[in-house]
């Protein structure tokens, strides 16, 4: 699978559950459950509009939090988590820089927005990594790469001598 195609498939599931996350902030299960013939259908299809919205915003910030763990070859779930929350908490910040001061209600006024905010980057970030994170700088084949002992591919970490303690040369 192509680096670029392995990302953004990430990226999009991640949103993905970013969305569906925020919705069931606010509908909890038990509330979808208990409503009546495809209501509960269509507040769960919700979740779509408010993953693009979740892309458009995160997207630069993502892709940057991305290429960051790729060329470390970050593959730590909780990397991917922190990101996600950070990002989070971004959208959060801005949507509290947006509200005009005459709200009847503000972001501010309670936790839950915030924790809302958070819990969706939390989970975006795992869903990211689930699909793509834990593979970060598997797509780079280049002179660089290395084994995990620090070895280029192909040769060993202990060397072979000959007499007097020089390297043997291979042919």
């Amino acid at each position: 699978m192509g680096l670029i195609f392995r990302v953004l498939l990430g990226f999009l599931l991640a949103c993905l559950a970013a969305g569906l996350s925020t919705v069931l902030f606010a509908w909890t299960p038990s509330d979808l459950a208990a409503m009546q013939g495809d209501l509960a259908n269509d507040k769960l299809a919700l979740a779509m509009p408010v993953a693009s919205h979740i892309a458009l915003f995160s997207a630069p910030f993502a892709f940057v939090a991305i290429a960051f763990s790729e060329a470390r070859r970050w593959r730590d779930w909780a990397y991917h988590a922190a990101a996600g929350m950070g990002i989070a908490l971004l959208g959060y910040l801005a949507q509290y820089q947006s509200e005009a001061p005459s709200a009847a209600w503000s972001i501010a006024a309670s936790n839950y927005p915030l924790v809302a905010f958070l819990t969706s980057g939390f989970f975006g970030g795992l869903v990211y990594w689930l699909f793509s994170g834990r593979m970060a700088g598997m797509g780079s084949h280049g002179p660089a790469a290395t084994t995990g002992s620090g070895a280029r591919p192909g040769t060993s970490t202990a060397q072979k001598t000959g007499a007097g303690g020089r390297p043997m040369v291979q042919k």
